[in-house]
């Protein structure tokens, strides 16, 4: 039991080590971008780099990465937690493996999106 929430874990925390770095990239690109584009007037002969839509695009991305890293830090919290669980709490043996399992099908279950209400403007 233990050891699927391990190999979970691990492999969480190596993508969202991956996607913080990418995310820290891209949002440092989308900050210095137009102040590159004010101090390098060479650039002019370069229209997609000066254009609007690459900017637009270079924020969408780093958004996207942003996303993918909160996404995987949330599933790393979480098998983070059911390892203490497994580890130190105080659950019977014969109840933990139905509690890891719940957990582990939650933890599984992909991106989740908050339902949409009637105060958004549906």
């Amino acid at each position: 039991m233990a050891n699927a929430g391990y190999i979970k874990q691990w492999s969480y925390a190596v993508l969202n080590k991956v996607f913080f770095w990418l995310a820290l990239i891209a949002t440092m690109a989308v900050l210095v971008w137009p102040v590159l584009l004010v101090t390098l007037q060479s650039l002019k002969g370069l229209e997609l780099v000066t254009s609007a839509i690459t900017q637009a695009m270079a924020t969408g991305i780093a958004a996207f990465f942003i996303g993918l890293y909160l996404h995987y830090k949330s599933r790393q919290t979480s098998t983070e937690m059911l390892l203490r669980t497994i580890a130190f709490g105080d659950i019977p043996p014969d109840k933990l493996a139905q509690v890891v399992n719940d957990e582990l099908s939650r933890i599984d279950q992909g991106v989740r999106f908050r339902p949409q209400t009637k105060d958004d403007g549906a």
